[in-house]
């Protein structure tokens, strides 16, 4: 998970929030000095588009945070419009990326965040089961920001507060160890997703993953539920649409072209795999864009 460390040196000021519901959505962000962003997507899809060449796809209930860091042109592509819940701020903040794959030292992160100064925020991450609350401050904040007296305006700011803790609250539980887990164990699914992520595009199986760490089968599918939330084969198949969703995107393959990049022989499964994981066909996927 990629997540932002923000240490405020001043007191935000709100300069919109708002929802967005349209098919024509664009915007364009290049380092704009002071500024932070949380926004939620609640439907459809939007694209960021780097201006180093890199572009993400993003997907409904997904927090989508803009930084001072960022340099980007955002659209939406989609078949029924997209509709996002946002607001904006303004503030003196330093800003540091981590990401959990480099390793992280949750001691740190238990400090830092005894200070009301410090923010952690997620990037394009899913929410899950907090994404309607979240949604619901962010039209709080809304609501009371439109007030024409103090009262309302610091509503609105004490609603963002709470949206800073939320965001923070957030990241502390995935990155936080949970002590009912070992080490080994987190260590076992550290191993086994560095295989995967190695040996995707083959035709492996959990049985195979199982013999590389020299575990059996039902332990290796226990550790992953218990830690990842999700089955093996689960994973491996977000991965591979993951990386399917990226090279049609940028480097312009067909499905059937990214399928064999991913392991997968018959377009048919891509097909099947490809709406199981993202929830609509791979036509409604890219119905604004040109499909290979």
């Amino acid at each position: 998970m990629i997540f932002y460390e923000i240490e405020l040196l001043s007191i935000p000021k709100i300069i919109h929030a708002c929802s967005v519901d349209t098919d024509r959505y664009k915007n364009h962000f290049n380092h704009e000095k002071d500024f932070l962003e949380i926004a939620l997507l609640e439907r459809g899809n939007i694209i960021f588009e780097h201006f180093d060449g890199r572009k993400e796809t993003t997907c409904p209930g997904m927090v989508l945070p803009v930084f001072s860091d960022m340099a980007c042109n955002t659209y939406f592509f989609g078949a029924e419009g997209q509709r996002h819940t946002t607001v904006g701020v303004t503030a003196s903040y330093n800003l540091r990326r981590h990401n959990t794959e480099d390793g992280i030292d949750v001691e740190y992160f238990r400090e830092k965040t005894k200070n009301p100064n410090t923010v952690l925020v997620p990037y394009h991450e899913m929410l899950d089961v907090i994404f309607e609350d979240v949604v619901n401050v962010i039209r709080k904040i809304s609501s009371q920001n439109l007030a024409h007296d103090a009262r309302g305006k610091f509503s609105a700011l004490g609603q963002w507060f709470i949206l800073a803790g939320m965001m923070t609250d957030f990241v502390m539980k995935k990155i936080d160890v949970d002590p009912a887990i070992s080490p080994s164990e987190h260590l076992y699914i550290s191993k086994a997703c560095r295989y995967i992520d190695r040996f995707y595009a083959q035709k492996i199986t959990v049985s195979e993953i199982a013999e590389h760490l020299n575990i059996s089968e039902g332990y290796l599918h226990r550790m992953f539920r218990q830690v990842k939330n999700t089955g093996v084969l689960e994973y491996i198949n977000k991965r591979r649409v993951s990386v399917a969703i990226d090279l049609i995107n940028n480097h312009h393959l067909s499905l059937k072209e990214a399928a064999y990049n991913v392991g997968i022989s018959e377009p048919a499964y891509m097909s099947r795999l490809f709406k199981k994981v993202t929830g609509v066909s791979y036509l409604e996927y890219f119905r604004n864009k040109e499909v290979p």
